[in-house]
């Protein structure tokens, strides 16, 4: 709450701020097949940042299980991707040799050229 004028208040101001490693799809670029059902392969370059260095990389692919991909990193990765057209990709990072808290995730819709 702040003051205004003689004895008067703002209404309160709520605000959020992220703590710790966050993590963002930079691009990806997709091969897919023909088809109803088509799978895609594409790469993924994908950055972190806000952490102690270094920064361990989880991906999950639809509703599959989370997995470590590549090696620790200064916070700069080129992922390959193996999906279904359509099903939701995310990263997740971990800071401090994968001991941090786990960032939000950046998702990205697998077969959909992104660039945030």
């Amino acid at each position: 709450t702040a003051c205004i004028s003689r004895l008067k208040r703002s209404d309160p101001a709520y605000f959020e701020f992220q703590c710790g490693a966050q993590v963002s799809i930079d691009h990806c670029s997709w091969e897919c097949e023909a088809g109803d059902v088509s799978h895609c392969a594409g790469m993924c370059t994908v950055t972190a940042s806000e952490g102690k260095l270094p920064y361990y990389l989880f991906e999950t692919i639809g509703e599959g299980k989370e997995q470590k991909v590549g090696d620790s990193s200064q916070g700069s990765w080129t992922v390959q991707v193996v999906c279904k057209r359509g099903e939701k990709i995310s990263f997740a990072t971990r800071d401090n040799y994968g001991r941090g808290k786990t960032s939000p995730p950046a998702e990205g819709v697998c077969g959909q050229e992104s660039q945030e």
